[in-house]
């Protein structure tokens, strides 16, 4: 997840559960891929694509890149500066760096795009080379989210019954067990005395799970992302929080080295606060003492819906950092510092 976005494809079962209530009896059960051979091309006869929402970090005027890989309904774009910009379909949550186009549910990104085509964006229109085809951005709205650390104005519910809700919403998700199996396969690094670690050794742990585990997001990348949202969300109360994150911030440029690129940016927009908006919203909402099981349940939902894995990563690495922040400003876990490089 892992995507930034998702930056890839949301789960298939999903995707076809979904485009059941609309597909012809005769193709309830065929893929995706199936429908789309009996159908003709929705981009076919569109030259211009309308983008709808840009997230933050996408510079809208001018930039330069190419392709760097196509899914069904995302395509992400390596900028010749370092930075990325993904292009997704209309039903993906907002995202940092995303780019949502009006296309087609049915309508797939591997019909005009390829990997090691050029994008370029000139005066916010976007041009693919070797298509006549362009994706305006002048007229899309920007997303903006309100940082964590500032619409939240009680501690996150740690201890109370909402927190032990969405505990037992993450270990009744049905990818539990694969998550399961992938934790225990790379020695138990989440173990449950991962809230008693100092932040020296709470850093250490956290580098030895990046790039590791299946996906395009590695799972143990997405955990990292959930970890960082609960600090996140305590940094505006106490200093040591503030402090974790700058040093974090320092270090993933050396550590994400040893993940794939699509990830590396993940992880760099997790240590600045920049979150996919489902796990925005539920960060948010475990703040809010108001709020019933149900609608948090809801909102668990959505960044269960991320990936495969990549959102029950994320809630489990957000469950971990809710009882780390607890624990280092109540505990006696004060230690601020990253040795190991």
């Amino acid at each position: 997840m892992t995507v930034l976005v998702p930056l890839a494809t949301t789960d298939r079962g999903t995707e076809v559960d979904e485009f059941t209530r609309v597909l012809p009896v005769s193709l309830v059960n065929s893929s995706f891929s199936d429908f789309r051979d009996h159908n003709p091309d929705p981009l076919s006869d569109s030259r211009r694509i309308r983008a709808l929402v840009t997230g933050h970090g996408v510079e809208k005027r001018h930039f330069d890149g190419s392709i760097h890989s196509v899914f069904d309904r995302v395509c992400n774009v390596m900028l010749d500066d370092g930075g990325l910009v993904s292009i997704v379909a209309p039903e993906f949550a907002n995202a940092p760096r995303a780019v949502k186009i009006e296309i087609s549910r049915f309508a797939s990104f591997s019909s005009f795009t390829e990997v090691g085509q050029s994008a370029n964006c000139r005066a916010g229109i976007i041009r693919l080379s070797g298509v006549d085809k362009t994706i305006d951005l002048r007229n899309a709205s920007t997303w903006t989210p309100i940082p964590l650390n500032r619409r939240t104005h009680i501690d996150p519910p740690t201890h109370d019954s909402g927190r032990r809700h969405l505990q037992s919403f993450v270990e009744s998700a049905h990818q539990a067990e694969d998550l399961k199996f992938w934790q225990e396969s790379i020695g138990c690094f989440i173990s449950n005395n991962f809230d008693q670690l100092s932040t020296t050794r709470c850093a250490a742990d956290l580098r030895e799970l990046i790039g590791r585990g299946p996906g395009l997001t590695p799972a143990g990348d997405d955990f990292i992302t959930g970890f960082l949202a609960a600090i996140h969300l305590f940094s505006g109360r106490s200093e040591i929080f503030h402090t974790f994150l700058a040093n974090f911030k320092i270090q993933i440029e050396i550590w994400s080295r040893k993940t794939t690129d699509l990830s590396a940016w993940m992880l760099r927009d997790a240590t600045m606060g920049w979150f996919a908006e489902p796990v925005l919203d539920l960060c948010h909402a475990l703040g809010n003492e108001e709020m019933s099981d149900l609608s948090r349940d809801k909102l668990a939902a959505r960044v269960l819906a991320l990936g495969h894995l990549s959102g029950l990563a994320t809630l489990s690495g957000l469950l971990s950092g809710l009882d780390y922040c607890r624990n280092l400003r109540f505990g006696t876990h004060n230690s601020i510092g990253f040795t190991d490089q």
